[in-house]
């Protein structure tokens, strides 16, 4: 909240500013992102440019969504009786 950590923030932080006016700042905080700033023309252009098929589908398989071969009910149920058999040992 005062920065990096020196005489002038020691000395707002414990003898200018007041208790009322460190916790409106510290709360205030949670809603404001008083680092912002605007993002310039190529970075825009750059965030809105639009994905071939595959980099999408890449993205999407680690979010966790995409294709994935499903299996049939026949296949699982031979999966699980499978691992049934060898843990039950």
């Amino acid at each position: 909240m005062y920065g990096n950590y020196n005489f002038w923030s020691w000395l707002r932080y414990w003898h200018l500013d007041t208790a009322d006016y460190v916790t409106m700042q510290m709360m205030d905080k949670g809603y404001h992102d008083y680092d912002y700033e605007k993002p310039d023309a190529r970075t825009l252009a750059k965030m809105h440019a639009a994905k071939d098929d595959a980099e999408l589908e890449a993205r999407l398989m680690k979010m966790g969504f995409g294709r994935k071969p499903r299996k049939t009910d026949g296949e699982l149920q031979k999966e699980v009786m499978d691992d049934l058999k060898r843990n039950v040992r």
